[in-house]
């Protein structure tokens, strides 16, 4: 894009305005990369101190942050007393890699739902994050693999993005003793997310 922009000086106003459109789209792409990378080799998501996060709030401002940006509509389903303990920097990331995944996957204008829940009992409470889209979901065998690092389906390789960001979410998550899943949504669509303990905010 540059080489032409180089090239032909004389170009008109429109089409100067769709490669810089190009160009811009591209820096970003890099930008997420690098950060991305460093986020991965250095391990600082998990080197922060942990805190008792109420989960719903957290996913709130998550949503309410990337629907902006996405220009989406974001819906999130509350569960009271979902309050995990981790460091609040790596649990944004977990929740803003999910939602920008589905967010790129599914090209409608239909919201993405982000649902908060709870399972078990007891000490074993889990609070789980659920994240719903209607894009092309997930091919059955290559379920297990699209949390390892630079796996991409056939599906995701026209689309943006390292592989990186739900391998981000899983070694957050595992990090904090929890576990990741991914499944086919009825009707079309994926479900990405992940479960993490419970603790008592007291």
């Amino acid at each position: 894009n540059l080489a032409v922009m180089r090239r032909h000086g004389d170009m008109s106003p429109d089409l100067r305005a769709e490669i810089l459109d190009d160009l811009d789209g591209e820096v970003g792409e890099l930008t997420d990369l690098v950060n991305e990378l460093v986020s991965v080799a250095s391990g600082e998501l998990t080197a922060q101190p942990p805190e008792s996060i109420d989960l719903s709030s957290v996913a709130t401002e998550v949503a309410n942050r990337m629907a902006r940006r996405r220009s989406r509509t974001i819906e999130v389903h509350e569960h009271p007393g979902t309050t995990v303990f981790m460091p609040r920097a790596a649990l944004e990331r977990a929740l803003s890699n999910l939602v920008d995944n589905a967010c790129k996957f599914d090209p409608g204008d239909g919201p993405v739902e982000v649902t908060i829940g709870a399972s078990g009992e007891g000490d074993g409470m889990q609070a789980t994050v659920r994240v719903a889209d209607r894009g092309p979901g997930i091919p059955h065998d290559e379920l297990d693999a699209v949390f390892e690092r630079f796996h991409r389906t056939d599906t995701a390789r026209t689309t943006p993005g390292s592989g990186l960001g739900l391998a981000i979410v899983r070694d957050v998550v595992e990090a904090q003793g929890g576990s990741v899943v991914a499944s086919n949504r009825d009707g079309g669509g994926a479900v990405v997310g992940f479960d993490l303990p419970i603790v008592d905010p007291s």
